[in-house]
């Protein structure tokens, strides 16, 4: 009778072997690539909460700011205040106690595209300046934001390409008008920075007055905003009672005595109103981005993104 053999045989052991290897090293794949969207996803989470951050700040300065600047340094710009690529800020300065100093300022200002020319150089580590003069080119890097930008258009390959949207400070006191400074990027990955402003003006009817002198020249309403003349709830810009003409508003006969007219109004953000700003009570901004989200498989895919804030600017 044969002796039963106790064990296993080499055959055995090696096909356990390879089997475990391949076990092993099928999780370890798979753990090191969940480690690694992990990353990328932790990433990209980190990327949208510092765009949030960014864009409230945006808003914010649009509400505590003063008026809208066309442009800055006034006597020979670096910046000007359009629809698509540039908002510049008026901000007052305090003193410890509260009070806003006079004859001194902060500017504020937010580019996307540089095509209007932000000053070309580095960023120096200390003072936070651009060194260099001229106008830079965002291919090569932009205006002193480290990189990472392209030049805001569709490229060869069909896809828009994207910029950085950045916020530059300077300040204005009794020595004149200071350097624009980078402060932060807002967003990276934007592909459109939508600007429009409205002008909102008050009046009160005294029973005789039929011409109502408004801050500047209204744009069209075909500009996107709509000219209104406002009593009540009621909009009386209807060409018989009320209407536009040139920079008035008029009325066919007097509205009564001590009845409220709000009249609002798209303005053209490079023409100066008074002390220095644009005619603008209010900032609309649109934002369009590409960002990147994991799917369901937790693969990151490219999503465009829209946000649009509205800010009244409560010290104008």
């Amino acid at each position: 009778m044969r002796r039963l053999q106790k064990g296993m045989t080499m055959v055995e052991v090696v096909s356990g072997m390879v089997v475990a290897v391949m076990v092993f090293g099928t999780l370890a794949a798979t753990l090191s690539a969940a480690g690694r969207m992990g990353e990328q996803v932790s990433s990209e989470t980190t990327q949208l909460n510092r765009a949030r951050v960014g864009l409230e700040v945006l808003s914010e300065d649009i509400r505590s700011s003063i008026g809208v600047m066309p442009q800055y340094p006034t006597d020979d710009p670096i910046f000007k205040t359009d629809h698509g690529t540039t908002l510049i800020l008026k901000m007052n300065r305090f003193a410890a106690d509260g009070s806003v100093i006079p004859g001194e300022y902060d500017v504020v200002i937010y580019q996307w595209n540089d095509e209007i020319g932000a000053p070309t150089g580095t960023l120096d580590g200390d003072s936070g300046e651009i060194v260099g003069t001229g106008k830079s080119k965002l291919a090569g890097g932009g205006a002193g934001s480290g990189g990472g930008g392209e030049a805001a258009s569709s490229g060869s390959s069909g896809v828009q390409a994207t910029a950085p949207l950045r916020r530059f400070v300077a300040r204005v006191d009794d020595e004149g008008e200071g350097i624009p400074m980078i402060d932060r990027v807002v967003m990276a990955g934007v592909l459109e920075f939508g600007l429009n402003y409205t002008a909102s003006e008050t009046f009160f009817g005294n029973g005789y007055q039929t011409v109502f002198g408004l801050r500047t020249l209204p744009l069209d309403s075909t500009d996107g905003l709509a000219k209104e003349i406002l009593i009540g709830s009621k909009d009386w810009n209807d060409g018989e009672y009320g209407w536009f003409d040139g920079a008035n508003a008029k009325f066919k006969h007097p509205p009564r005595w001590g009845i409220p007219i709000e009249v609002n109004y798209g303005v053209d953000p490079t023409v100066t109103a008074d002390h220095g700003v644009n005619a603008a009570t209010m900032v609309d901004v649109k934002v369009r981005s590409r960002v990147f989200k994991p799917n369901a498989k937790m693969k990151l895919v490219a999503r465009e993104s829209e946000v649009r804030l509205s800010g009244y600017m409560k010290n104008r």
